[in-house]
């Protein structure tokens, strides 16, 4: 049985399409992080950081692309009493939440007591 040209023609688009499918970059899924000059940050975020801690310098930043395509930055800062802090916010400029070292350092050794 001798198949139609036109039959032939499609099924070879077709398997190169399935083929490609599965051979394509995958980076759309992945989160992307990439360390950036803290003054590369949007006006807004520097702004928020200059009024919210007085004082504070900007020590480093990074620009987190989520796998959704949404950016965010978190920003280690240390404020005018020598405590570090990293600050996270959207790309608007929206605060989303700080994280203490500090405190993370002390829940990490609560944790540690109570597993002994």
């Amino acid at each position: 049985m001798r198949l139609p040209s036109n039959f032939c023609i499609f099924f070879a688009i077709w398997m190169f399409a399935a083929l490609s499918s599965c051979t394509k970059d995958n980076s759309a899924h992945k989160t992307i992080e990439k360390e950036i000059d803290p003054t590369e940050l949007p006006q807004s975020i520097q702004h928020n950081i200059r009024t919210t801690y007085l004082g504070a310098t900007l020590v480093e930043a990074d620009e987190i692309i989520l796998p959704s395509q949404m950016i965010i930055y978190d920003v280690l800062i240390k404020t005018s009493e020598g405590e570090s802090i990293e600050l996270t916010y959207d790309s608007q400029g929206r605060f989303l939440g700080p994280e203490n070292e500090n405190n993370q350092d002390e829940e990490e050794e609560d944790k540690e007591e109570k597993e002994d």
